[in-house]
């Protein structure tokens, strides 16, 4: 009986140890604190042009950060065309939920072009994920991860990732509480002509819908043809279940490109020299595409810190 106890006693400590391992607390070891309200002000007052963006991503991250025991892994696919904020974004939702930000432990990031480069690789790759997914869920199970130019990443390699954000468990984990950010290019050329159609009923911009930009979106992901023909099918998949929310970036106009200059100026400790003059000569040095009426920046505010910076050393001069 002494021996039966003993062991019973043993397979107790080692059932809580793993327990303990598989359950972790939210706070990461201290380094998981959601502040919704720094999320919520920052997009307002920081990012330009985008009331769909910050009516659905404050909505969603707040909903998932307060249910303990959520159905699934939140999933976000960012879309847009370059320069409008997707990245920013990803920084944002980083920052007002873990302590270090982009360089928390908590926070794992992977770039399409520089992390899978070559589609011969997708095993490797594959095995990879498998191994870091898990294991930064071991670490922090509110574990934010987020992938940058997922439109390039090899096909096939999404089928690693969809286990973890099904809503069941893998070998015993629990993935539910973390967050996937996805950041694309895909569906950038349907959004544009759907905000240029939208301006031209003389709709303002606070006032898009959603619907029409997802429609864009999921059309434009299930038909990318030609040299682009693995640009959208990672999120087809993940979009006909219902397990990512769509978050559409527009293009932005003239108004919003000064709205970042004067950012860039407030961020280089330059308020006296943000006048008129210098707005509009600094937003003549930003290509601007014109379609049927309506202006918007070709690469959005992606230039403009350069082009400041290029005018702030020839004032210095």
């Amino acid at each position: 009986m002494a021996i039966d106890t003993s062991a019973a006693i043993v397979w107790a400590a080692l059932a809580a140890a793993v327990m303990i391992y598989i359950s972790l607390p939210d706070d990461c070891g201290g380094c998981y604190k959601p502040d919704i309200t720094r999320l919520d002000a920052t997009i307002k007052r920081k990012l330009h042009g985008q009331p769909l963006v910050h009516g659905i991503v404050v909505r969603y991250v707040e909903d998932h950060v307060k249910n303990e025991s959520p159905e699934r892994a939140l999933v976000l696919s960012f879309h847009g065309p370059p320069g409008v904020g997707k990245n920013y974004v990803g920084r944002m939702i980083a920052e007002s939920l873990f302590v270090d930000g982009l360089k928390s432990h908590c926070v794992p990031q992977f770039i399409a072009t520089k992390h899978f480069p070559h589609p011969k690789n997708i095993k490797k790759y594959k095995d990879k994920l498998n191994q870091d997914i898990p294991e930064a869920i071991r670490r922090c199970p509110r574990a934010l991860f987020i992938f940058d130019e997922a439109d390039k990443m090899p096909e096939g390699l999404i089928d690693s990732i969809k286990p973890y954000v099904d809503g069941f468990p893998v070998d015993g984990q629990d993935y539910n509480r973390a967050m996937f950010v996805f950041l694309s290019n895909t569906g950038g050329p349907a959004i544009i002509e759907k905000y240029i159609e939208l301006l031209q009923d003389e709709d303002d911009i606070e006032d898009f819908g959603i619907k029409g930009f997802e429609d864009a979106v999921r059309e434009s992901a299930r038909t990318a043809s030609g040299a682009d023909d693995r640009k959208g099918w990672y999120q087809v998949d993940l979009m006909e279940r219902g397990l990512v929310h769509v978050v559409p970036f527009l293009p932005l106009g003239p108004d919003e490109v000064e709205k970042c200059i004067r950012d860039v100026l407030l961020d280089l400790g330059r308020e006296a020299d943000i006048s008129t003059r210098m707005l509009e000569k600094i937003s003549k040095e930003i290509s601007f595409e014109e379609e049927d009426g309506v202006t918007y920046s070709e690469n959005g505010c992606r230039d403009v810190r350069g082009k400041t910076l290029f005018h702030q050393k020839r004032l210095k001069n």
